[in-house]
Parts: C-alpha cells; sequence; structure tokens
C-alpha cells in the first residue's frame, strides 16, 4: 500500500465510524415540536451534497490532477489528524447536545435545551466546524487541492443554515441566546 492510499485510508476510515456514531445516536433525539419545512432545506442539501461529493470523490477528471500537491509522510500524517480532530469535535457536541440534536434541517424539539456547555463553550456551530475540519483532513490526505472547491461548497450550506438556525434560537430563548452569540463564537474560536 502506497503512502497516499494509507493516509486516505486511515482518514476515510475515520469518516466512517463518524457516520456510524451519527447512525446509532439519530434514534436518541426528542420529539420534534418545529421544523424548517424541506423546500427550505433543499438548497442546503444540495450544496452538501455537491461539496461533500467532491471532496470524497477520487475518481477526478484527469484535467484536475494538475490542481494536486505531494503527500508526503508529514502531510498525510498532518491530514489524518485534521480529520481525526474534525471527528472528535463533531462527536463531542453530537454528545454534548444530546437528545436536542436534529439531522433534519433547522428543528427545534420538544423541551428544547440552550447548550453552551462543552464543545458549544468553544463555538456555536462545532459539529459544522468539525465537519469542515476533517473535510479539509481529506483533501490534504488526497493532495487534490480541487477539494477545496468542495469545502467551499459546504461552508456556503453551513453559512446559509447557520442565521435560520440562530433566529430560531433566539426566538426560543430570547433573553440567553443573544449573551451566548456575544460570547462565543459561530464556528472558527475567537475569529469567526
Amino acid at each position: 500500500m502506497n503512502q497516499f492510499s494509507m493516509y486516505t485510508s486511515i482518514a476515510y476510515d475515520i469518516w466512517g465510524v463518524l457516520a456510524i456514531v451519527w447512525l446509532i445516536f439519530t434514534f436518541t433525539n426528542k420529539r420534534t415540536a418545529r421544523r424548517e419545512s424541506f423546500g427550505g432545506q433543499i438548497l442546503v442539501l444540495v450544496l452538501l451534497i455537491v461539496g461533500y461529493g467532491i471532496v470524497f470523490d477520487r475518481r477526478l477528471p484527469a484535467f484536475l490532477n494538475q490542481f494536486s500537491f505531494p503527500v508526503t509522510p508529514i502531510v498525510g500524517w498532518l491530514g489524518v489528524l485534521l480529520v481525526a480532530a474534525g471527528a472528535a469535535l463533531a462527536i463531542w457536541a453530537r454528545f454534548v447536545i444530546g437528545r436536542n440534536w436534529s439531522g433534519a434541517g433547522i428543528t427545534l424539539k420538544e423541551n428544547h435545551e440552550l447548550v453552551q456547555r462543552g464543545a458549544y463553550s468553544v463555538v456555536r456551530h462545532p459539529i459544522y466546524s468539525g465537519l469542515l475540519l476533517a473535510g479539509l483532513g481529506i483533501v490534504v490526505t488526497t493532495g487534490y487541492l480541487f477539494g477545496l472547491v468542495g469545502l467551499i461548497f459546504v461552508t456556503i450550506a453551513f453559512l446559509i443554515r447557520i442565521p435560520k438556525e440562530e433566529m430560531l434560537m433566539t426566538e426560543q430563548f430570547p433573553a440567553e441566546y443573544p449573551n451566548y452569540k456575544q460570547r462565543v463564537k459561530a464556528l472558527i474560536p475567537f475569529i469567526y
């Protein structure tokens, strides 16, 4: 097995663990009290599917291979570390948010709680932060810069979703959420 496939294989395995954790904990959520319409979710879903499709598709057209860089052992392990850190952040956030989480768009659960501890004390949207970081790790382990285009699509999807989620949280928690927004950045600690 060459270095490229070893790093990419490890990175994909970490994403597989993330997917399994997500699947298992999907069945532990509280009942939904309010949900965004499916029509309101379509653009975000398309951007996520296209974006991660580009990030993960290793069968890039030959002309795109020119946009690549060598994956040395240091670069390969850096990519694996980014995937592991991103997956760990997303899983940590998923555990902390517990039964309030929903994968079905912008949702308010019955007896919804405003979670501000754990990963949510670092950034307001740590699952998105983790998924972006883990996606960047895949780009690094594969060496294909074109994967950054996919990450741009994913980032746009999250940037569309965040204001809608925050509007819902502000409606639900009018006293607490504005204070939380002032204290904790959205995606990148101390920056944004």
